[in-house]
């Protein structure tokens, strides 16, 4: 899979953009505070529906804003797909792919995306909740049946 380009608008700290990636090694340089970690986490989103952090979309939405919304372009296989998700506060989040709405949980299906860095540690050291959710991330990206097992795991539970 090849990320094509990203547009963001309103996510995080995040300045309206339109990137576009090369098909080898793309590097981030800027300053701390900048947006580097923020642009991945918009890639994590636009390919997962959901946050590398686990933060809430209330949370990704820029400060000064309503709502976000990320656009982007990917090939997979020799097929070119768009993908958007949007949010607006108060409301519920919006994913499309070719301009068709569709479930986070389809995204999980198409896409195995990793992303970590010095933050997660505890992933080693931290508690077993947080490696079950590190782990969760990962093995549902990789079987469907595991993602809806967890989805009826997690209804159980809050019964």
């Amino acid at each position: 899979m090849q990320i094509i380009g990203i547009n963001t608008e309103n996510f995080r700290n995040l300045k309206p953009a339109k990137i576009g990636f090369g098909n080898q090694i793309n590097v981030f340089l800027g300053d701390n505070g900048s947006g580097k970690t923020n642009l991945l986490e918009a890639v994590f989103v636009l390919l997962l529906g959901r946050s590398s952090r686990g933060a809430s979309d209330t949370v990704m939405v820029n400060d000064e804003s309503e709502y976000y919304r990320l656009e982007g372009n990917i090939e997979k296989g020799g097929v070119k797909n768009s993908l958007a998700v949007a949010y607006q506060r108060g409301g519920r989040k919006k994913i499309t792919k070719d301009k068709v709405t569709i479930k986070n949980s389809e995204l999980f299906g198409e896409h195995t995306v990793v992303l970590t860095g010095p933050e997660d540690s505890y992933i080693l050291a931290g508690a077993p909740t947080r490696r079950r959710e590190f782990i969760n991330i990962y093995l549902s990206q990789a079987s469907a049946r595991y993602l809806s097992d967890l989805g009826d795991y997690q209804k159980v539970l809050a019964q």
